[in-house]
């Protein structure tokens, strides 16, 4: 005990270690209010930034007790990781967007009520109006393989986005058994709590392997999991492929240099890891993504082949693995094989074949973006904010400094430097990609034809190299350090400067003027001048790394990724956003009543979503891959082939015209047209619309019922099919208005605030 006391004995830290503590405690304030003052909901980074501001002061005094609680933490980490799970999914915690609904339908108070932290993205519809709805369909598809709730062919529930299917590939698909196991609202919360922190977890797996270091090792794993890039594109297959990947190297490492009965749980991870990487089903990133931690792998145990062994008995752990991804993959690929055809031969996405060129006019795509700080507190409106989200890396300058670090490890024999190597080669291939095409022969010939997203890989390459070289520099005394890594920041610097100008952005403007005041703008001289002045405080901070203030440095990326980061996605509550809507309640209250009948959604894109998230079988819901039999019956004649054959979301309009027309918006989007008169041959039971449908039907005086009317949006649901249509003599004639009558007086306050049911019917004249 007495040494345990003596051990945490308040020390008098040096004037650097003071100046240190305080200027970090400083940052903490300044990211506190800023996400306090400027952030919706931001008012709980207040307590949560005081109290990391008061342990961070204890350092002063208690900095052993603290590293003692770090090391216990760390040793327990994977434990401390299980319980903060079950935490977030007992209380339904996830950071889906679908509160974007809230844009287009009225919600109940509910939906705001849902939202803890943050705000949601509308950019972000292909996770909450495409994949969520996939997800939350299965539980109406019974999680069968095929599903016909958004395809009258049927889709493969596997191939599009990997939703919940009961079956073998659930053994690499850990992200969605919370949805086989309790249902969509806790579903919700595991996939997206699971998420999270299996990539921090995994990737400090990473950075342990590649530094030896443990403060290294949390520090690359909240910077690569909490870097814009990552969270933009957090949902759905970007992240994957990521998170495979590293968890391939983690687990291909330690598979060969385990021994006993954790050799043996790494040959049952080995299973699912490659399992869950093959179906992410994403090759612009499993290509180059898969081959960087290949090579990587070899590395690292190339560089620790002292401590590797392999008896002869270690072959049957390899068989193991071969055996069961084989068990697993291959039955599940076969029974994937028609929509894996499918979406090959597409038109979009199928017959794309990236040559490269791709930054040749976009030179900050190699550099931190310094926009990324502002997006989480104004959202601009920008073309796609996720298109020009970046890493949070200084890769440039790790390249520029690597043939002088490459030299002085090689001169030393260090092991290491193959691991630099491989990174520095990886980044150069890269980087040439994105900048110059080349043949298409040769992007075939060595699989860069499937790379149609470089930069990304680059981003994510240039985060492990930028930890990699902040560690390695700490381990060697290289010759001249601070004068080189001076020379290669202020390269950096005026290479990120130069192409300031090249990020001119739709609403940059606005967004500094929000953030920073227009005086202050002015003072600094404009959007540019400023854009420059961050570029170079980045490089600044970057060469505090190759000297004896290193820490502040690693405070001040935290302190940057926590603000361009950490903030972009909303922390929510409960499944309210999904299914807390007027329009929504009634649609599963119609699907729960008449499961099987087809609804057609008009207008925009997100009235198909809610349908299929609350049980409806939607028409025109969004096809992973082309339905054909669903084609034929709105083209019978095949004039549109190209138009329909493609990943699409399907806009629909009802029009006057006598002739159906298709009409290609963007790659991935197509308008159909449809005459009011074609309705009845498509078999469609309800149709979601507004007020121009309703004027429509009267206008051709086509039967319809009116099942739910919001006068807010002036919204309707109504019900096509002439099934259900009452019949039109006198008697039932009357018993119908009397049916309205006593229906009207039973409508409650709460229907008329958010949505009224109405019980109006339309018939035939010529009935």
């Amino acid at each position: 005990m007495m040494e345990t006391l003596e051990r945490w004995r308040p020390q008098a830290p040096k004037a650097r270690r003071i100046v240190e503590i305080l200027l970090e405690t400083g940052l903490i304030f300044l990211v506190m209010i800023l996400i306090g003052y400027y952030f919706p909901k931001g008012e709980i980074a207040y307590p949560i930034g005081s109290i990391i501001a008061i342990i961070n002061l204890l350092r002063l005094c208690f900095g052993q007790f603290l590293r003692d609680c770090f090391d216990f933490l760390y040793r327990w980490r994977w434990v401390v990781a299980l319980i903060v799970f079950a935490i977030l999914v007992k209380n339904k915690i996830h950071t889906s967007n679908a509160a974007s609904f809230s844009e287009f339908f009225t919600p109940d108070a509910s939906v705001d009520d849902s939202i803890l932290f943050g705000t949601y993205r509308e950019i972000r519809s292909d996770e909450y109006a495409v994949q969520l709805p996939y997800y939350f369909s299965q539980y109406f598809n019974h999680f069968d393989q095929i599903s016909h709730q958004m395809s009258v062919g049927g889709q493969d529930m596997i191939v599009g986005y990997n939703a919940p299917v009961l079956g073998f590939s659930l053994i690499g698909k850990p992200f969605v058994w919370g949805y086989l196991l309790f249902g969509n609202e806790y579903g919700l919360s595991w996939y997206f709590s699971l998420k999270t922190i299996l990539m921090v977890m995994v990737s400090m797996e990473m950075f342990h392997i590649l530094t030896r270091n443990k403060w290294m090792a949390v520090f690359g794993s909240f910077i690569l999991t909490y870097s814009p890039a990552m969270q933009w594109w957090y949902s759905p297959h970007f992240y994957d492929v990521f998170f495979w990947s590293v968890t391939l190297f983690v687990v291909g490492y330690w598979f060969f240099m385990f021994r006993g009965w954790k050799k043996w749980a790494m040959t049952l991870l080995a299973i699912c890891s490659l399992t869950g990487f093959v179906l992410a089903l994403f090759p612009s990133l499993q290509v180059p993504v898969g081959l960087l931690a290949l090579c990587l792998m070899i590395a690292c145990l190339w560089r620790d082949r002292a401590d590797l062994k392999f008896p002869k008995w270690d072959w049957l752990n390899v068989a193991t693995v071969v055996i069961g991804v084989g068990v697993v993959l291959i039955p599940t690929l076969l029974s994937m094989r028609g929509g894996l055809d499918l979406l090959n031969n597409t038109v979009y996405p199928g017959k794309r074949v990236a040559t490269g060129g791709m930054a040749n006019r976009a030179h900050w795509m190699y550099f931190i973006n310094p926009m990324s700080i502002i997006q989480p507190f104004v959202d601009p409106s920008l073309s796609n904010n996720s298109e020009l989200s970046s890493y949070t890396h200084f890769g440039v300058a790790c390249v520029l400094f690597f043939p002088y670090l490459g030299w002085f490890l090689f001169k030393q024999k260090n092991n290491s430097r193959y691991v630099g190597l491989v990174l520095f080669v990886s980044m150069i291939i890269q980087g040439l990609f994105m900048y110059f095409k080349i043949p298409e022969w040769l992007a075939k010939a060595t699989l860069l034809s499937y790379c149609n997203r470089m930069q990304t890989v680059y981003g994510f390459t240039g985060t492990i190299f930028t930890v990699w070289t902040i560690w390695i520099v700490t381990q060697v005394r290289i010759p001249y350090q601070k004068t080189v890594s001076l020379i290669v920041c202020v390269i950096y610097a005026l290479m990120a400067m130069s192409v300031a100008h090249y990020m001119t952005i739709p609403s940059t403007i606005d967004a500094f003027n929000t953030v920073l005041g227009q005086h202050t703008l002015d003072a600094l001289g404009g959007t540019e001048v400023a854009t420059n002045l961050v570029a170079a405080f980045l490089a600044f901070m970057f060469w505090l790394a190759f000297t004896k203030w290193r820490q502040l440095f690693l405070a001040l990326m935290i302190g940057w990724t926590t603000l361009s980061g950490c903030l972009v996605n909303p922390i929510m509550r409960s499944c309210a956003s999904v299914t807390d809507y007027a329009f929504a309640r009634k649609v599963a209250e119609i699907a729960k009543e008449d499961p099987d009948a087809w609804w057609l959604t008009t207008g925009h894109d997100f009235s198909q979503a809610l349908v299929l998230a609350n049980g409806g079988k939607v028409l025109n819901g969004v096809n992973f891959y082309p339905d054909f039999e669903k084609w034929e019956l709105i083209d019978p004649k095949g004039k549109y082939k190209d138009l329909e054959n493609r990943y699409a979301h399907i806009l629909v309009e009802i029009t006057n015209d006598k002739t159906m027309s298709v009409e290609k918006i963007q790659n991935d989007w197509v308008m159909l047209r449809i005459p009011s008169s074609d309705l009845e041959k498509l078999d469609v039971s309800y149709l979601a619309g507004g007020e121009r449908v309703k004027l429509l039907l009267d206008g051709h005086d086509y039967p319809y019922t009116i099942l739910w009317h919001d006068p807010k949006t002036d919204d309707y649901i109504f019900d096509i099919d002439p099934k259900h249509q009452k019949a039109s003599n006198p008697t039932e004639k009357a018993d119908l208005e009397t049916e309205k009558t006593d229906s009207s007086t039973e409508i409650s306050a709460e229907e008329n605030s958010s949505g009224t049911q109405l019980q109006t019917s339309r018939t035939k004249s010529s009935s």
